[in-house]
């Protein structure tokens, strides 16, 4: 019995050491935040992006520009620019494809959203057709 619980106790403290070991030295970054609120609303809250975030973390090379276009977008999945410069998403977990309308005034975000569809079973990829 006392071999059994010793097994058990090593065998946790090896997969806790690996899963920190991970989490600190894996060359992927894992969004924790992100995946905790989602378990854990009550505990943890949700990331939210800004401006100011967007432009003090993601670096793009020069002659390159980055903005924020929208925020508020749960769990995005599949993104698709239509030829006339609108934007699908695929959002809250596939439920639902959402229509981020094309910047028009200059600004750097999307001019309006709405829902396209809504109700969808994990939808899990985005087509146009003649054009969209």
């Amino acid at each position: 019995m006392k071999i059994l619980l010793r097994t058990i106790l090593v065998a946790a403290v090896v997969l806790v050491v690996g899963v920190i070991a991970i989490a600190l030295f894996a060359p992927v970054s894992v969004p924790w935040q992100g995946m905790l609120a989602e378990r854990f609303p009550s505990l943890f809250d949700r990331p939210s992006a800004d401006h100011a975030l967007v432009e003090s973390r993601l670096r793009v090379p020069a002659g390159y520009s980055i903005s924020l276009f929208a925020s508020d977008v749960r769990n995005a999945r599949m993104v698709r620019v239509t030829g006339n410069g609108d934007v699908l998403v695929t959002a809250n977990r596939g439920t639902e494809v959402l229509l981020l309308n094309a910047d028009r005034d200059g600004d750097g975000a999307a001019d309006g959203r709405r829902v396209l569809l809504d109700g969808l079973d994990g939808a899990n990829g985005l087509d146009i057709a003649e054009g969209f």
